[in-house]
């Protein structure tokens, strides 16, 4: 498993695992816990007690079983598998009032045909809290 830890512009980090063939989840989970400074811990949700570790040494394929998350120092971090995102994001270099503008996007694990895009219009200055939206398309 292939493991990266990107830094978001809030501060905030995320996992992103890739598997591959050889890697056990223990090794995993030292690769995180490098990575972030802390102990990474893989957790299961108990039926209605306290979640409990994951034994070490887990396979992959348990690695992503229902119920699992991690917990990074005292942080929980929910298992996602696959889930939709955004690569790139562009528009064309000039915009020009009153014309159309049409946005391109690059996807993973989603069609275009389940993304819809949102414009908003803010006020010159208000940094984006008086925004509202104008339009709405796929």
């Amino acid at each position: 498993m292939t493991v990266q830890l990107l830094e978001r512009k809030d501060g905030k980090s995320v996992f992103r695992a890739q598997p591959a063939k050889t890697a056990e989840v223990t090794q995993a989970l030292a690769r995180m816990s490098k990575k972030a400074a802390k102990t990474v811990r893989l957790m299961q949700e108990g039926g209605d007690g306290p979640p409990e570790e994951v034994a070490q040494g887990t396979s992959e394929e348990s690695f992503t079983a229902p119920g699992r998350h991690l917990l990074v120092g005292d942080a929980r971090v929910p298992i996602s598998v696959n889930p939709p995102a955004v690569l790139a994001l562009s528009l064309p270099k000039r915009v020009v009032a009153g014309c159309a503008v049409e946005a391109s996007a690059r996807l993973e694990f989603c069609d275009a045909e389940q993304a819809t895009f949102r414009w908003w219009r803010a006020p010159l200055g208000d940094g984006g809290g008086g925004a509202a939206q104008v339009g709405e398309g796929r």
